[in-house]
């Protein structure tokens, strides 16, 4: 059988050699690809060729001796003078030197090659020229081409071949994340030095992929080639993952995978058969390397791999993401996800973990019993009640227009509140959850002759201030648990007669309906302005019917005979309005929003730059980032369902508010995850390994699943841990901390859309919450560089910022470095996954009414919130067990099929 001249390969009959490309001599065709030169050959017995040993080129090298020789050119051996290191020359032929095409290929191939900056790449230095002969200065490999390697022993051993494919696999994932196609992968174009290290070689038909026109497609080696390649189609990075899977194929059999004499026969048993199992050709070969190398020569590219690195991942033993870090690299997300584990928690972890889950929730329930059971044990009457209570007040008061709307809500009593944190006495706040007077939670009603339009049509929870009243007729009442009238306020009518000629109104009904025996109280000169204009005012003093140890203040005022304000005050409303506390003075308040507003302005114009900088360098991870923000914004819109909802034109206002909304959480969620996940992904990879799967859709991944379960274990001993510390507080006679509540907690009260609103609410004001430790996490490890010494740091500020002054110094310290280990343990153990999911579960149950009474009218919070909580866990718990069946039935197991 003849030989190639060029590579020495036996051939069969054709005009092309399948090996190299290169044109058999009785063909006058001008071959598909000639034969590159590697830096290196295995056997420097060559000729001298155009320059000899000794020799210095540009003042800079001088010649050591001959490498190779071939048709795309000569290579040297030389000493760079400058640098004092050895160095390889690769010199065009002298008989195309004038060939524009071939002196660009030299060109691109230096220009590409400089794009690659991985161990398993070889380097290219730049590109010169003397005496008008062009060259190129790429790194020395001391070894020899994979090709000669392989026509000399035949193949690799299976361990052997194991650790080269990893290389060669990092390698062409390094070129195709600087997003350049090799197009020419094959054993000639792969060096293995005297370590054993490889280095892929040739870049001179590299291109990016958008670059390769239907003309090039067909460039490169033809037994090398995939079918879409051979076919003229076009080329991707699978292509090259084809060829990647036929080198593999040869490094493991010691054969090529299939046998042609042409490009057409080649293409026509790539298309229409399957090369024999590399298994059947090599004994005790790994299952896991025969399935990488048949996925990767799968005729159809899109059964093949996604990426280089998926086939490494795919190797027996291999870690791809350890090799990334230690040769100094940010590992790509594809690589990131396919690290970790695959398999399912065994079934008596995910089923412990689920019981003490279920369990947690149910001693949580039991736990708030003790405080905010017995505050919602005080709202015996639903809304609907309490409404109604409210409209006969205004009727009785003379306020009987029908409203064209209305709205209904509870409220805080905040001053009462921030009395109690202060006092510091336990046995306060305990008195203050077993009486009826004064209230801790009031409920609000307001209605108006016209539709209640908001004016923020895209904010939440402001629905007694927006909009504010100020429309003749708009009228709203307050009212304690029991429906007593605690504060009234109705707008007048801009005309209306003088009140000098009209008797007073009959305030008995008034200090009825706010619980008061008129007799009781003692009349005083009023304090109060109106918040609304009046002719006549009127002031009583008493006390709390069932509190008589509160002194309180009553002040009305009425116009026209008609009243239009009252309202109960506490001793504590005096000592907030009178003295001023909480009211800063206008130069302080503009002070604090410019530096806000400024601080506000730089940390987004700061994330932006850095984004955008990783976004140039290719580390930014555009798909995660923006699958996340978006998901935080659809979630942030569907805010739009506890919304006040009118069947006008507004409602299409109050969609495009929302709408605002969510497009502003999109993009600063985009702007600061693109800023600061390529750093915590070369720190800490493994903290994103379940993330970056969630983000790629893999829902039913058991790691995935493991991290959510974990994560959803953790957030409910973070709730507990809450729970516990008010408990021990009462325990030990140590002052407590303010009861947890922000807008959604009372929110939810108001019926199941604002409900369902409030668990979203709660869990992407969470997600976005966590950021803050998260990046003051990152800039202290970058700048300090030891993960403890930040984790140490951000903890002191949590600390600090995290205590309000209303509870024991040592319980808050306690508390707060539980819920700290808690986070961290949940953040390094389980991942980015599972800390989310501890604040958010977290959250959701420290944050929404929870009570043991699902009977209760407000119990549906509850339900939602339970709902909410066990489905995740059950979620996770099935994704964890990596589809195994839960039971198992042992007599069917043991019956095999006849």
């Amino acid at each position: 059988m003849p030989r190639c001249g060029s590579c020495l390969s036996d051939v069969p009959e054709g005009r092309y050699c399948l090996a190299c490309g290169q044109a058999l001599p009785a063909s006058s065709e001008v071959p598909t690809r000639l034969e590159s030169l590697s830096p290196v050959l295995s056997s420097p017995s060559v000729d001298h060729g155009r320059f000899v040993p000794g020799m210095q080129l540009a003042g800079r090298y001088r010649i050591v001796a001959p490498l190779g020789k071939g048709g795309m050119g000569e290579v040297y051996r030389a000493d760079d003078l400058k640098l004092g290191q050895a160095v390889a020359l690769k010199f065009l032929p002298e008989a195309v030197e004038q060939d524009e095409r071939r002196l660009a290929l030299l060109l691109n191939e230096v220009r590409t090659a400089r794009q690659i900056s991985h161990p398993n790449v070889c380097r290219v230095y730049d590109i010169g020229e003397v005496d008008g002969h062009h060259f190129l200065s790429m790194e020395y490999v001391d070894g020899e081409d994979l090709a000669s390697l392989l026509r000399r022993i035949g193949r690799l051993p299976k361990d052997k071949g194991i650790q080269i494919a990893r290389q060669i696999g990092a390698g062409l994932g390094a070129a195709h994340e600087a997003g350049v196609l090799h197009r020419d992968l094959k054993p000639a174009n792969i060096m293995i030095d005297g370590r054993g290290r490889v280095r892929i070689t040739d870049f001179g038909l590299a291109a990016a992929a958008s670059e390769i026109g239907s003309s090039e497609a067909r460039a490169g080696t033809p037994a090398y080639m995939a079918p879409e390649q051979l076919a003229g189609k076009a080329f991707t990075v699978r292509s090259d993952l084809y060829a990647l899977g036929l080198v593999l194929y040869e490094l493991f059999t010691g054969r090529p995978a299939f046998k042609a004499s042409t490009p057409t026969d080649l293409l026509r048993l790539q298309t229409s058969s399957t090369p024999a199992p590399p298994s059947s050709v090599v004994e005790g070969l790994e299952p896991s390397v025969e399935r990488a190398i048949l996925r990767c020569l799968d005729p159809d590219p899109a059964l093949r791999p996604s990426s280089a690195l998926a086939v490494i991942s795919a190797l027996p033993g291999g870690d791809p993401l350890a090799a990334a870090l230690a040769a100094g690299e940010t590992p790509s997300p594809q690589l990131v996800a396919a690290a970790g584990e695959s398999t399912g928690l065994p079934h008596r972890v995910a089923v412990a973990a689920l019981a003490a889950i279920l369990g947690g929730i149910a001693l949580l329930l039991a736990l708030s019993g003790q405080r905010q059971g017995r505050a919602l044990a005080r709202l015996e009457k639903p809304p609907a009640v309490l409404a109604e209570r409210a409209r006969e007040i205004l009727h009785d008061l003379g306020y009987t227009e029908r409203p064209a709307d209305s709205l209904a809500g509870f409220d805080a009593n905040d001053a009462y509140l921030k009395h109690l944190s202060e006092a510091k006495q336990p046995q306060t706040w305990s008195r203050a959850l077993a009486r009826d007077q004064p209230a801790i939670v009031r409920f609000r009603y307001r209605q108006s002759p016209r539709l209640l339009e908001r004016i923020n049509v895209g904010s939440m929870g402001d629905l007694f201030s927006d909009p504010p009243p100020t429309l003749p007729g708009m009228a709203e009442v307050t009212l304690d648990p029991q429906g007593r009238l605690i504060a009234f306020t109705a707008v007048p009518q801009p005309i209306c007669r003088s009140g000098k000629d009209l008797p007073d109104p009959d305030w008995t009904k008034v200090l009825t309906a706010a619980g008061f025996d008129p007799s009781a109280l003692t009349a005083a000169d009023p304090l109060w302005a109106p918040p609304l204009f009046a002719d006549r005012r009127v002031a009583w003093t008493g006390a709390y019917p069932g509190a008589k140890e509160i002194p309180v203040r009553l002040e009305a005022a009425a116009l026209a005979g008609r009243p239009v304000a009252f309202r109960v005050a506490e001793p504590w409303d005096l000592t907030e309005e009178q003295k001023g506390k909480g009211s800063p003075s206008a130069a302080r308040f503009r002070a604090g929003s410019l530096v806000g507003t400024a601080v506000f302005f730089i940390a987004v114009t700061m994330g932006l730059i850095v984004a955008l900088r990783n976004l140039r360098q290719g580390r930014g991870d555009r798909k995660g980032a923006l699958r996340f923000a978006v998901y935080l914004g659809t979630v942030r819109l569907l805010w739009l369902v506890g919304a006040h909802h009118l069947s006008i034109d507004s409602e299409a206002d109050l969609l495009i508010g929302h709408l605002a909304w969510s497009m502003y959480r999109v993009g600063m969620v985009c702007i600061f995850y693109l800023a600061l996940e390529p750093y915590a992904r070369r720190l800490w990879p493994r903290m994103l390994v379940s993330w970056m799967r969630l983000l790629d859709g893999r829902f039913r991944d058991p790691l995935v699943g493991r991290d959510a379960l974990f994560g959803c274990l953790a957030g409910v001993a973070l709730a507990l841990n809450g729970a516990l510390c008010i408990w021990m507080a009462e325990r030990l006679a140590l002052a407590e901390p303010a009861p947890g509540r922000t807008v959604w907690t009372l929110e939810s009260l108001r019926g199941f859309p604002q409900a369902f609103a409030s668990v979203l609410g709660i869990h992407v004001t969470g997600v976005l919450e966590i950021f803050f430790p998260l990046m003051l996490l990152l800039l202290s490890r970058i700048v300090l560089g030891r993960t403890w010494i930040a984790i140490a740091i951000t903890s002191v500020v949590g600390l600090v910022i995290s205590y309000d002054g209303s509870e024991s110094v040592v319980l808050h310290l306690v508390g707060f470095s539980l819920s700290a280990c808690l986070f961290w343990v949940a953040l390094f153990r389980f991942g980015l996954l599972g800390a989310i999911v501890t604040i958010s579960v977290a959250d959701l149950l420290g944050q929404m009414p929870l009570t043991a009474d699902l009977t209760a009218w407000y119990a549906t919070p509850t339900l939602i919130t339970l709902i909410a909580a066990v489905g995740l866990a059950l979620w996770s718990f099935r994704a964890s067990l990596a589809g195994h069946p839960l039971f198992r039935d042992a007599i069917l197991a043991d019956q095999a099929p006849a």
